[in-house]
């Protein structure tokens, strides 16, 4: 080996992991910033709100992220600052200005104080896994607190019924894969706790669009999931759970589905409004009407023949992260979301495939089973979200953030292992 190569080698083993030389400073921003989004102190401990600890978390994580972290920015996050900029263009051109600012602002403290954050600080698989275990149970005081109030969840963006239903799918698909990951009794064990309590506050929940994203997210985990015996016995076990424990009104909420449609239920509003959407695109194709502006919008496209209170559309949202992408940020934010989920299931599949190249690779088979959570969380946020107007909310950006530092990471793992292979063959 020429000396160039001895000198990559020294500083490749030598050099820290990407984002600090203390793995602490990586992990306490992006854990702090999970228990207030996830955990929801400011529900619980009075007080709190306000001392403003979500503005306090942006500070933090953007500080850690500019001032700590050598990573390179991943992909995604530049196809977010792309939507920003989109947000930021129809600022001027919206009809209200100031929601489109606000949307706009809110926006970008996500990308730039949250997701950038869990992108690049985590120095580790082993930060980055103890992040995907606070994403799962964080979120059990919020599934608590719907349990016991008839499906409302804590506070802020969680406490729709149908949006805790959307959290909380996304949570079940993650801890499904962490329960296969784990090797320890104990965790597997709370992890099954956890998740029997997930599905209780699901159905507490009562929304047809959780109870849809639920069975999609089932479907996807007993089709594609590895370790498919062991996947299929956890979906029977939630399945035989739902039947056990779920009241005769869930069961007589979702056998109204099949009449969603029909006039006067909220299924045959959300078409209304998914047709206004789509007009509304038609005339603005490119950039959209701005963030926020649906319900100002809608009232231009409403149809004088119906009466009501379904059809009535000011103020309205869109009921659907499609038909909101759609209408308020046009072809050009609908471009770059779809780039962000492409890359998304690319770099997901990618660990996959490098886990089945070399089955005795530990480090690669836990790898990929986490991976493989975060695919099945965008899966079921996906299926969930047809129904809701969640695109702003922060579940999918932090998903996305969790992932850039997962394969990150990995990678980075993958090429020192190789290195010190290398240099133990000279």
């Amino acid at each position: 080996m020429n000396s160039g190569s001895e000198k990559y080698c020294v500083r490749v083993l030598h050099a820290e992991p990407s984002g600090s030389t203390d793995d602490s400073r990586g992990l306490k921003p992006c854990m702090f910033y999970l228990f207030i989004e996830l955990a929801r102190p400011m529900a619980w401990i009075p007080g709190i709100s306000l001392m403003r600890p979500a503005l306090i978390a942006a500070f933090w994580g953007l500080g850690a992220a500019l001032f700590t972290s050598h990573r390179p920015v991943p992909g995604p996050l530049f196809y977010m600052v792309g939507m920003m900029a989109v947000m930021a263009l129809n600022v001027p051109f919206a009809t209200n200005n100031y929601l489109a600012f606000t949307g706009f602002t809110t926006f970008s403290t996500q990308v730039l104080g949250f997701s950038l954050p869990l992108a690049v600080l985590p120095a580790s698989v082993g930060v980055v896994r103890k992040l995907l275990y606070a994403y799962v149970f964080f979120h059990v005081p919020t599934a608590i607190h719907g349990i016991l109030h008839q499906g409302a969840g804590l506070s802020g963006l969680m406490i729709d019924e149908n949006d805790l239903a959307l959290a909380l799918n996304t949570a079940l698909g993650m801890a499904v894969y962490l329960f296969l990951e784990t090797r320890r009794t104990r965790t597997k064990l709370l992890l099954a706790v956890t998740m029997l309590l997930f599905l209780s506050a699901i159905v507490a929940t009562a929304s047809r669009g959780g109870f849809v994203g639920l069975i999609v997210l089932g479907t996807y985990l007993m089709l594609t999931g590895t370790a498919r015996f062991k996947v299929i016995s956890l979906v029977l076990v939630a399945v035989l759970a739902i039947f056990m424990f779920a009241p005769a009104s869930f069961w007589e909420r979702m056998g109204t589905i099949s009449s969603a449609p029909e006039a006067g239920d909220t299924g045959d509003t959300r078409l209304y409004l998914w047709g206004i959407a789509w007009q509304m695109f038609l005339d603005h194709p490119v950039i959209g009407v701005g963030t926020g502006n649906f319900g100002i919008r809608a009232p231009e496209y409403q149809d004088p023949d119906r009466t009501g209170w379904a059809v009535h559309t000011w103020g309205r949202a869109a009921h659907s992260i499609y038909f909101t992408l759609l209408s308020e940020q046009g072809a050009t934010g609908t471009v770059l979301f779809v780039l962000i989920i492409g890359w998304y299931f690319k770099v997901g599949r990618k660990t996959i495939r490098q886990a089945k190249e070399d089955p005795h690779d530990e480090s690669a088979h836990s790898v990929s089973l986490l991976s493989s959570g975060l695919m099945a969380a965008i899966i079921s946020y996906l299926a969930t979200g047809v129904f809701l107007s969640t695109l702003y909310y922060p579940v999918l950006w932090v998903l996305v953030g969790l992932m850039a530092s997962l394969v990150h990471c990995h990678q980075e793992e993958r090429e020192r292992a190789e290195v010190v292979e290398e240099v133990s063959g000279v």
